[in-house]
């Protein structure tokens, strides 16, 4: 299972009922199509997949990034539903098939706007500990 997997599974099946009826299901990974106010996107800054030590040796444990977008038409919507998730996810552990979640961290939550669109933003900067199970 990916990290992305796994986010997505956080913010539909295992969200709050807040959260899975605001969102319905939309939740984008990179480009969004033009179809709705209220929407999240999920970006992947980083991802590091051969990460190593100083002495040549691969980590077990990895730390990746994410960047939450939320957008909705109306500021106090986004502020809320950014917040939602962000209590959501924060201090979340987890085992995830072979994938086990030892932290995800909110490390920012900030507002924004998306002039083009005339749509509010909220920024949620998310920080996931992670590993893979040994087999």
């Amino acid at each position: 299972m990916t990290l992305e997997e796994i986010l997505l599974q956080r913010l539909t099946t295992g969200a709050t009922a807040s959260i899975q009826q605001r969102l319905n299901g939309h939740i984008h990974f990179g480009v969004v199509p033009k179809h709705r106010q209220t929407y999240v996107r999920i970006s992947n800054i980083s991802n590091p997949a051969s990460e190593r030590s100083s002495a040549g040796t691969q980590h077990s444990t990895k730390k990746s990034t994410f960047q939450i977008d939320v957008f909705a038409k109306h500021y106090l919507t986004a502020k809320e539903l950014a917040t939602y998730i962000a209590e959501h996810l924060d201090a979340y552990q987890g085992t995830h098939d072979d994938v086990v979640i030892q932290l995800i961290e909110v490390e920012n939550l900030r507002p924004s706007y998306a002039n083009t669109t005339e749509t509010h933003q909220h920024i949620i900067d998310i920080a996931i500990t992670h590993r893979r199970k040994e087999p």
